[in-house]
């Protein structure tokens, strides 16, 4: 047998596609967000959103070092590591893609070009809700 015939086309193979929310979904969520994370402190939760937004540029930045080695383990680890931040400033559905993408870097069988995209995807998602965040 061929092994292109024992080869899954990328189109069978799943998409990350974000949502990224709009500034009034987030503001509905901001008393939710201090109720839950931040006691109704709000300038910790602001302190924790512009951390996070801070940190989003190297984020993107270790990703494509990563991914320009071939490095799966440490973009994995990378986007494992940053996944928990999500939530605590509202990006519920940028947690859920980078649990998409976890499984997609430690899948053996997808080559290197459909974890680029589907990184790339995932990191202009991120950058996009970074800047919605920086509005609350």
């Amino acid at each position: 047998m061929d092994l292109r015939q024992k080869m899954t086309p990328l189109s069978d193979f799943p998409s990350i596609e974000c949502a990224v929310p709009s500034i009034d979904q987030l503001k509905e969520l901001t008393d939710e967000l201090l109720a839950l994370y931040y006691v109704n402190h709000i300038e910790q939760m602001r302190l924790v959103v512009r951390t996070v937004v801070d940190q989003v540029p190297k984020f993107i930045e270790q990703m494509n070092l990563a991914l320009s080695q071939e490095d799966r383990t440490q973009a994995r680890s990378l986007v494992h590591t940053f996944k928990p931040a999500l939530p605590m400033v509202g990006l519920n559905e940028m947690h859920r893609c980078a649990e998409q993408l976890e499984v997609i870097l430690k899948t053996p069988h997808y080559d290197h070009r459909y974890i680029a995209e589907q990184t790339s995807s995932f990191c202009q998602a991120l950058k996009k809700a970074s800047a919605v965040i920086s509005e609350l």
